[in-house]
């Protein structure tokens, strides 16, 4: 998915948003693309998270919207796909019956403290609800 927002961090929100819509939505679809093998290979490391061109190009404009190294911003992106997928899982295995609103709200607020773990002052992070409109 190419995300179209301008706002960096909103464009990162729009592609978490429509990997945990597809978990809940079909989550025999994401359990087939994203757990079974399908859609990803093996890797040796979890670097390989953010190693696409397509991560490395918003690395690149969540750095300069935040003002933080790429590698600050990297960090950020390997650690939200992570709890995204988490998140995700947990909804396509019905491990939990939680509303896509609230697994949205969970994945924002982790976000959110993963930024403020690379030294982002939380007046610089915007709020969930600027994140939803």
């Amino acid at each position: 998915m190419c995300p179209s927002a301008e706002n960096a961090i909103k464009a990162f929100e729009q592609v978490g948003a429509a990997f945990v819509h597809i978990a809940v939505t079909e989550p025999n679809l994401f359990r087939f693309l994203y757990l079974e093998g399908y859609n990803s290979l093996p890797s040796d490391n979890f670097d390989a998270l953010v190693a696409d061109k397509d991560n490395a190009i918003l690395i690149k404009r969540i750095s300069k919207q935040l003002a933080i190294s790429e590698e600050s911003a990297g960090r950020y992106l390997q650690n939200t796909i992570i709890y995204t997928h988490g998140i995700a899982t947990i909804a396509a295995t019905g491990l939990v019956n939680a509303s896509e609103e609230e697994m949205m709200k969970l994945v924002y607020r982790a976000a959110d403290a993963f930024l403020v773990q690379e030294g982002v002052p939380l007046e610089k992070i915007p709020s969930i609800e600027e994140m939803q409109n």
